[in-house]
């Protein structure tokens, strides 16, 4: 395999260009993210069996000093990383507990999604929309709740 940046045709998960406005909202249970959608809504998404997340730089003007610039990342886009360093270190790590599976994390994937201030990035077995909501206001409420309550 190859190390790659593969843009995901994931439902709802699109943002615009301008400021979509992304939160991410997390628990050691629960990764939840809010954004402006490309019809002027809101959405809430999940990182599905988030295993970690780092979220910030780069943003639009800098992405293509990242290693993954020639390699498929491109802006404002929901990408999955084929062959990421980052799982295997994770797994590594993991492998050192007396009771790790003889493949940590087996259905890690690497998600990368691009906005236009910054870069949002998580280990997790999937990513999907949750629900939709008329700002990033309410759905930041929304997700509080939920990854305290365990919510929608």
């Amino acid at each position: 395999m190859v190390l790659r940046a593969v843009v995901l045709d994931v439902p709802d998960l699109t943002w615009s260009a301008g400021a979509p406005a992304p939160v991410l909202v997390a628990s050691e249970d629960r990764t939840l993210f809010a954004f402006e959608h490309t019809d002027g809504q809101a959405r809430i998404a999940e990182f599905v069996g988030c295993v970690a997340v780092r979220f910030g730089f780069p943003n639009d003007e800098a992405q293509h000093g990242h290693p993954l610039w020639n390699a498929g990342l491109s802006f404002y886009a929901a990408h999955e990383v084929s062959d990421s360093p980052w799982v295997s270190e994770l797994r590594a790590i993991e492998a050192v507990h007396p009771m790790a599976a003889a493949l940590p994390f087996p259905e890690a994937r690497h998600f990368m999604l691009t906005f236009h201030d910054s870069m949002m990035e998580a280990v997790a077995r999937d990513v999907a929309v949750v629900s939709r909501h008329r700002s990033v206001e309410d759905a930041v409420g929304v997700s509080a709740a939920a990854v305290t309550s365990g919510g929608p």
